[in-house]
């Protein structure tokens, strides 16, 4: 998932953003975040699994410069 670079004047009153992907059977590997564009520089994040709702979920900061959000499974 890429979240694109934040625009306008708005400063959001959250610093962090959650993240919810539906229809996984199974957790996910691992999670990481990285700038758009930037490769190999990503951050591990953690990650969670709901059995019964097949979600995958995380939280990831909201810093507004816009990032790529990796999940393998």
């Amino acid at each position: 998932m890429t979240l694109a670079p934040r625009e306008g004047s708005f400063a959001p009153w959250w610093k962090l953003l959650s993240v919810e992907v539906y229809g996984a059977v199974r957790p996910a590997a691992a999670a990481s975040t990285s700038a758009p564009g930037a490769g190999s520089g990503t951050t591990p994040i953690s990650i969670g699994f709901d059995a019964e709702y097949h979600r995958i979920t995380t939280l990831i900061p909201d810093e507004g410069k816009g990032q790529e959000l990796r999940i393998a499974y």
